[in-house]
């Protein structure tokens, strides 16, 4: 506000408050609260003078009001309009649900992109991802595991490189054929391979 509209705002509150201090002739009374006051609208101002002199802080202290008043009222309610503009469109757009296929087809895509990183086959990356998709497909009936959550161990840690419970790997074989972690495929596949240079060799 200007130094007229501080006046305007110092004169109403000197017809609320006696005590208020009068305007000098030279106007450096209205030129301090218009310093003080310059990012206040006088709307605003109005309304905080007529907010003071209504509240129960100046029924109990008797207390003048001073510009600093008229700003901390100002600014207690510009930060919430404030921040409601910033965030209103995206409180408006709700949270899409979280869809478990695509979390783990994203898990997935990263294991195998992971896998051909360290020099991995991509269709063994792929079928070792896989694998675990399927092992987690089903509730764990011996830790109580979620579907697409990992078994957890005794102390409630989950239980590294892709490790099932067996009671879970059952399940899964009730519904599809059996899957072996990747440790039990690896050395399968190892043994497999020695058996060959084995029969080359011999």
């Amino acid at each position: 506000m200007n130094a007229n509209e501080a006046g305007r705002i110092l004169l109403m509150a000197i017809s609320l408050d006696p005590k208020m201090p009068q305007p000098d002739d030279a106007g450096f009374i209205r030129s301090a609260w218009a310093a003080a006051l310059h990012d206040v609208p006088v709307e605003a101002g109005q309304q905080a003078v007529i907010a003071y002199y209504r509240s129960d802080r100046y029924t109990q202290t008797r207390e003048t009001i001073a510009p600093g008043d008229i700003v901390q009222w100002w600014n207690a309610r510009r930060r919430p309009n404030e921040q409601e503009r910033a965030g209103g469109d995206r409180r408006a757009l709700p949270a899409p649900p979280m869809d478990p296929q695509r979390v783990m087809a994203g898990v997935s895509l990263v294991r195998k992109s992971l896998a051909i990183a360290k020099g991995v086959d991509p269709d063994e990356a792929e079928g070792e991802a896989e694998a675990a998709r399927l092992l987690r497909s089903v509730r764990c009936p011996h830790c109580q595991a979620e579907v697409n959550r990992p078994c957890v161990g005794i102390r409630g840690v989950p239980l590294s490189d892709g490790v099932v419970h067996d009671s879970r790997q059952q399940a899964v074989d009730g519904q599809a054929p059996a899957v072996r972690p990747r440790s039990e495929v690896a050395a399968r596949s190892e043994i497999g391979r020695m058996g060959v240079r084995g029969a080359e060799s011999a």
